[in-house]
Order: C-alpha cells, then sequence, then structure tokens
C-alpha cells in the first residue's frame, strides 16, 4: 500500500506524522504532478470551502478520575489538563503550513463518527487553492470525504464552534443535525423567540 493510501485509510485516533517535511514534500510534489495532468486524483477548484476540526467539545479532567494512578495522579492530571486547554483554545490552532486533512462535506463533520471520534471543537473552514482531493482512495471505513490542503492562515475563511458552524453551514443532512438533542435545541431556540 502506498503512503498516499495508507493516509486515506488511517483511523482518525491516528496523531500526527513522524516526518513533516518527508510528508509535506510528497503531497506538494502531488499537486505539481496533478497541475500537469500527472496522477489519478483531483485537484479541488479553487475557492471550494474545505472543513477541518481541531479536537474539542470533550468535558473538563476531573482530577478525581485519576486517583487510582497513585504517584503518577499529578502528572497524568496534569498532561490531559493541558490538553483539554489546547483543545479549547482557539489561540492553539497551528496554521504551520503543514499538509492536513480536511473533508468537503458539512455533514461529514456532523457525522456520528467525527463526535464519536471526539471531534465537536472548533471548525477550520478554509477555502484553498493549493488543495488534493484523496476520497477516491478510501477502501475501508467511514468515508469523510477527506481532501489534503496546507494549513495556510492566508486560506483561513473562519473558524466556528461547532455548533455555530452546524447553524451556519448545517444541510440538515448530518447525524447529528438528525439528533434528538439537536432537535429540541432548535425547538427552545424557536420558543425562546
Amino acid at each position: 500500500m502506498d503512503v498516499i493510501s495508507k493516509w486515506t485509510n488511517h483511523h482518525m485516533s491516528i496523531r500526527g506524522r513522524k516526518n513533516l517535511v518527508s510528508s509535506d514534500e510528497m503531497w506538494s510534489e502531488k499537486f505539481i504532478d496533478l497541475q500537469n495532468n500527472k496522477g489519478n486524483l483531483e485537484i479541488v477548484k479553487s475557492n471550494t470551502l474545505l472543513f477541518r476540526v481541531h479536537n474539542g467539545g470533550n468535558d473538563e479532567p476531573d482530577y478525581d478520575d485519576y486517583d487510582d494512578r497513585g504517584e503518577n495522579q499529578n502528572e497524568e492530571y496534569a498532561y490531559n489538563y493541558n490538553n483539554w486547554l489546547d483543545e479549547n483554545n482557539v489561540e492553539r490552532i497551528r496554521f504551520d503550513n503543514h499538509w492536513v486533512s480536511f473533508t468537503k462535506s458539512v455533514d461529514v463533520i456532523g457525522s456520528n463518527y467525527f463526535g464519536e471520534n471526539g471531534r465537536r471543537g472548533f471548525v477550520i473552514v478554509i477555502s484553498s487553492d493549493k488543495a488534493i482531493d484523496i476520497s477516491s482512495l478510501r477502501t475501508r471505513g467511514f468515508d469523510e470525504q477527506e481532501v489534503v490542503a496546507p494549513m495556510d492562515r492566508k486560506t483561513l475563511r473562519e473558524i466556528l464552534n461547532f455548533k455555530d458552524f452546524i447553524k451556519k453551514y448545517g444541510t440538515g443532512n448530518s447525524d447529528y443535525e438528525k439528533s434528538e438533542k439537536y432537535q429540541d435545541e432548535i425547538k427552545e431556540m424557536e420558543i425562546q423567540k
């Protein structure tokens, strides 16, 4: 299995890459190849909105939940607490121009799959002129409608919390929008008007 197929078919919970420089070079070269009509993938049309969820939406860690960790309680709690702070701070989102995964589908962001994997944090909306659609290579698991593009601040349209994103971009077709909880929230908002 080549590197791009592995990328496309990896499980969402796998974090990061060991060699950012080489993978960034690979994607940049692939993009140039596609511009020169070499390759079987597609370049995403300029001005297409792409979406990426920053981890988040999780409850604040409770120190008492770590009481079975013995002498590691403070260290493990601090580690998880700092991760939680990162997930809930829009300023900690790194626009470092590394190639990362996005989706081209709003409904994927609202899917149960994303929710079950802790993807209910800030949603990054970009409009990149340098993105590769790799969704056609997905052979197993949930179809994330995956696109790869650089995390470039110049392409940023906006960053919204998950609920505001769904309110603005939702199609009514995502698992989240079809859930009873969401429908109850909508009814409550209408009553308050």
